[in-house]
């Protein structure tokens, strides 16, 4: 057996980066971020919500990691001096946006017959129509984040 070329040992060595990022994607405990947004997939390559201007783009990835504007996330980590409610009343969650009575209702997000799923599939593959909410809700209803 022949010993593998230059050109196969670089093409192998190339590969690597993207194998150890997927193995240790498979390794970590996430399982509240893949209940909440089951469909997105690791990958190395550049994703299309990322063509998003930033300042919504931090609303988007707020929502899928939990770590944000939360009441949970300012319980857990202390903040005394915050506001745990959206103005409509509700307890600020990942979702509350979706729930959110002060979202005209022409933006509202159709959450039938499997609320859930619904948001999963709108912080995933159809991230446009958070965005929308969000930016209308951040802009008009809730201003302080």
């Amino acid at each position: 057996m022949m010993a593998p070329s230059i050109s196969q040992t670089h093409r192998a060595v190339r590969q690597l980066p993207r194998q150890y990022f997927l193995d240790w994607w498979n390794s970590i405990e996430k399982a509240t971020y893949r209940r909440q947004t089951p469909n997105i997939k690791a990958d190395l390559s550049k994703l299309p919500e990322l063509e998003v201007p930033r300042k919504q783009l931090r609303f988007l990835l707020a929502a899928r990691t939990n770590h944000g504007d939360f009441a949970t996330y300012h319980e857990r980590f202390h903040h005394h001096n915050t506001i745990l409610e959206c103005p409509c009343g509700r307890e600020k969650t990942p979702t509350y946006i979706f729930y959110c009575r002060k979202i005209p209702p022409a933006l509202r997000a159709r959450l039938t017959p499997e609320p859930e799923k619904a948001i999963a599939r709108y912080l995933s593959e159809q991230y446009e129509v958070f965005l929308r909410i969000a930016e209308v809700y951040f802009n008009r209803i809730c201003r302080a984040y």
